[in-house]
């Protein structure tokens, strides 16, 4: 039960694998599984397989901090 919790937790907004598709049909996707879905993708793990994510990597902060220094030096 405490994995079905923890997956149900996972925000896949914070995992550095996580995009958003241009797919309006499947509007997530996973670039660690190479999947779209229409849920979030750690939600589409713990169907198929049971078990939470085990692909989940925390995004590194600062890189879009460093991305707008960048731009307002030009």
């Amino acid at each position: 039960m405490d994995d079905k919790r923890q997956a149900l937790n996972t925000n896949c907004f914070n995992c550095k694998h996580f995009f958003i598709s241009w797919d309006s049909g499947f509007p997530y996707g996973c670039k660690g599984f190479n999947i779209k879905s229409r849920y979030f993708p750690a939600r589409e793990v713990l169907t198929v397989s049971g078990k939470p994510c085990f692909l989940f990597e925390e995004k590194i902060e600062g890189r879009l901090e460093k991305r707008n220094d960048r731009a307002r030096k030009k």
